[in-house]
């Protein structure tokens, strides 16, 4: 186990069989493709796992979840759910993998570790996904979010009430099959046998983060002109954290940077239907997307 507060549990399992990464704002899934020294990450509430057929099954998964969300113990001091500690959080899963590559897939806060990953000297990241997040982020769209989560129900009668919820807050997805729906309901709560309900699995407390002045109008462009490895930036066409210019000009400023489109749909793709799932691993495992020709670089 890998932790440094006595409450996180569970931070880390089943670390002798990773060897790759992937990480999002909400799970670490781990992948292991066919060599070993190689690693890929994202996150759990998607179907990302279904990636493991168009890599005629060669990739494993593997879910450790970070501080404060899924099955992961929570920080004893809320005020620690900030970037720093997200980043040494993920050097130190890094670290017992054992690999010399990964390959990083972040939505939305994962994204956001993901840059600064990736705009380390040195950094062992082999490619890098980010998903409907920029390297500005306005104090408005954080605030959003940190209400979001501070105004979460604290408990849910059946999984059917828990899955109406989640329809609603995460309609920006877009058009979700009903399996979907029903899988982010299923891996976003817990029962709790005390209180004769369901769960969900995420700290309240992470709302308080976004009140620190680490998320007053974010500012990582140094991270981002830094990163050297080929990245795949993927917007939502009517999302309200990245914009097309915003996008646009990542793509201006990062020469290793593409960005892709998903239409009908705003913060986050979810990375669950097939034609998302197959963008991603067109970039990981092929080296091509179509699409960029619309993106210009100035």
């Amino acid at each position: 186990m890998v932790g440094f507060w006595p409450s996180r549990r569970n931070f880390l399992e089943g670390s002798v069989a990773i060897a790759c990464l992937l990480i999002s704002g909400s799970q670490v899934r781990a992948l292991r493709p066919p060599s070993r020294n190689q690693a890929l990450i994202e996150d759990r509430n998607s179907s990302f796992r279904q990636v493991e057929s168009a890599a005629d099954n060669a990739i494993q998964l593997i879910c450790p979840d970070p501080p404060g969300r899924g099955r992961s113990g929570w920080i004893t001091n809320p005020d620690h759910y900030a970037l720093p500690q997200y980043c040494a959080d993920m050097n130190a899963i890094i670290a017992r993998l054992d690999v010399t590559e990964v390959d990083w897939v972040g939505t939305s806060l994962g994204g956001l570790i993901g840059m600064i990953m990736a705009g380390f000297p040195g950094s062992i990241v082999r490619k890098l996904v980010i998903n409907d997040i920029g390297p500005f982020v306005s104090s408005n769209g954080l605030q959003r979010i940190g209400q979001y989560i501070g105004n979460m129900p604290s408990l849910f009668k059946t999984i059917e009430e828990a899955e109406t919820y989640f329809r609603k807050v995460l309609a920006p997805y877009g058009r979700l099959a009903d399996e979907h729906w029903q899988h982010l309901a299923e891996h976003s709560v817990r029962w709790d046998e005390a209180r004769q309900g369901y769960a969900l699995l995420c700290d309240p407390a992470i709302a308080k983060g976004f009140r620190l002045p680490w998320f007053q109008s974010l500012n990582l462009w140094a991270y981002w002109e830094a990163i050297k490895v080929p990245t795949l930036v993927l917007r939502g066409q009517h999302s309200d954290l990245l914009s097309f210019d915003l996008a646009a000009e990542m793509r201006k400023r990062n020469p290793m940077a593409n960005v892709f489109q998903f239409d009908d749909c705003g913060h986050v793709p979810p990375l669950m239907a097939a034609d998302q799932i197959d963008v991603v691993a067109q970039f990981l495992l092929k080296d091509t997307v179509s699409g960029f020709a619309e993106w210009p670089r100035n």
